[in-house]
């Protein structure tokens, strides 16, 4: 009468312990899956590309965008920016920068106060101090102060928006007055922003993009 009972004993054990292999097999096989390496490498974000490009200068170097709006003679097309940056025909010493800005290289061996002065821009412009270019000394031309005023022509550094001291070197970064640099970008200011409104809304300081060599 007891042999029975000890294999039906035995048979419910034999069961219950080849479930819990079965279930441990299976949390095992789920927590492999969960954490395998091909699986987190491949559920991690793709990196998108650096929407900037860099220009190499003498001395300095410029960040730019990769894309923009592009000025043709014929009117404005989306496109690749930097394909405009060129000297100057009309001085060798301006490097038209795609239609976002020029620079213009000047030798200078004495303070950017006295070359202000030599200029005499000196008194006429209210100044700030640029910081974080690199440069030795560098001022962002703010406005013409009240009660300056010009007889005939422009006033001295018209359409110069900063200057920077480096070495021996001036360098005056300066707006275009118009656009005349054709199959260069322009600055997402002036972009219609219904027509462009991803290039619109770029919010990019040239004045804070150049950068010069220790």
């Amino acid at each position: 009468m007891k042999l029975p009972k000890q294999k039906g004993f035995s048979l419910i054990l034999a069961v219950l312990i080849v479930a819990a292999l079965l279930a441990g097999g299976l949390y095992f096989s789920r927590s492999q899956k969960i954490t395998s390496p091909a699986q987190l490498i491949t559920s991690l974000p793709i990196p998108t590309p650096s929407p900037w490009n860099i220009y190499q200068g003498d001395g300095f170097e410029i960040t730019y965008p990769k894309n923009g709006v592009i000025a043709q003679d014929h009117g404005y097309t989306e496109g690749e920016c930097g394909t405009g940056i060129k000297e100057d025909p009309r001085d060798k010493s301006v490097l038209l920068f795609d239609n976002f800005f020029k620079i213009k290289e000047i030798s200078w061996d004495k303070t950017l106060d006295e070359y202000l002065i030599s200029t005499r821009a000196k008194n006429a412009y209210e100044t700030d101090v640029l910081e974080g270019s690199g440069a030795d000394e560098a001022i962002k031309l703010l406005k013409l102060k009240p009660g300056f005023e010009v007889a005939v022509g422009y006033p001295p550094l018209a359409f110069t928006k900063a200057v920077f001291k480096k070495g021996e070197k001036v360098y005056l970064l300066q707006s275009f007055n118009t656009i005349t640099n054709f199959g260069g970008c322009v600055l997402p200011t002036i972009v219609d922003p219904v027509k462009y409104p991803e290039v619109s809304k770029s919010t990019w300081d040239p004045l804070t993009r150049i950068k010069f060599n220790p």
